[in-house]
């Protein structure tokens, strides 16, 4: 590794990839899904596709029950992040557009 690329830095010194993360904290992901009426998660984005990097986020595609509200997922959000130590990113299977249909290409069950 160069001493100029950013992985050499100390701050990355102790940190996972979001992939490493997952890997290690699997159960724990899935149960904070579950007890936040989520079901049927699905990873996404660079994890899914297996270039992450120290710098990438865990995206989740998760399907929600009806009634499950903003603070739900803000809440789940924050619980994931403190699990896994990496950024957290959520979208909901529910929804439309370009972004979902992209994500459901890449998603790989949890």
């Amino acid at each position: 590794m160069q001493a100029d690329d950013p992985r050499a830095r100390p701050e990355h010194a102790s940190r996972l990839r979001p992939s490493e993360a997952l890997r290690l904290h699997r159960p724990e992901i899935a149960d904070a899904i579950a007890r936040h009426h989520g079901s049927d998660a699905h990873v996404v984005g660079s994890v899914a596709r297996g270039d992450d990097d120290l710098d990438s986020d865990l995206d989740l595609m998760v399907t929600f029950a009806p009634g499950t509200d903003l603070f739900d997922l803000m809440d789940l959000i924050d619980e994931l992040e403190r699990i896994t130590g990496v950024r957290v990113d959520i979208l909901s299977s529910r929804g439309r557009g370009a972004v979902l249909e992209a994500a459901r290409r890449d998603a790989v069950p949890l």
